[in-house]
């Protein structure tokens, strides 16, 4: 298997959290897509994006989605306009898929199904 190969394989459970660019909903959404296709997924977030991060995992949990496995927290160095340099808290939250899933995401698509054929 070639290094690209490998490199996008590695990467195909994690997803990178913006604090502006979509919704909490669509990273809830993205989420449970990855969920499908893992065991494992990988949420983070740099700096004001944390808040999103820990809100995702934490409503896949109490909907019983997922299982939060793993958290770790650190600070990167992040390279800023005229070349400066400064630290941002960053943090992964690993959410591992529930006995559950499967059967949650069947009565979601039968929900979805039902409210479109109302319409």
């Amino acid at each position: 298997m070639s290094t690209s190969v490998q490199d996008k394989k590695k990467d195909d459970n994690k997803i990178q959290i913006s604090a502006t660019k979509n919704s909490l909903s669509f990273y809830i959404y993205l989420a449970k897509k990855f969920l499908q296709n893992n065991e494992v997924v990988e949420l983070s977030g740099l700096g004001s994006a944390i808040n999103t991060v820990v809100s995702c995992a934490e409503i896949l949990k109490n909907r019983e989605f997922a299982t939060i496995s793993k958290i770790e927290t650190s600070t990167v160095n992040v390279q800023g306009k005229n070349e400066q340099s400064f630290t941002k808290a960053k943090i992964q939250v690993y959410l591992k898929k529930t006995p559950k899933f499967d059967s949650l995401m069947k009565e979601e698509e039968s929900k979805r199904t039902q409210t479109q054929q109302q319409k």
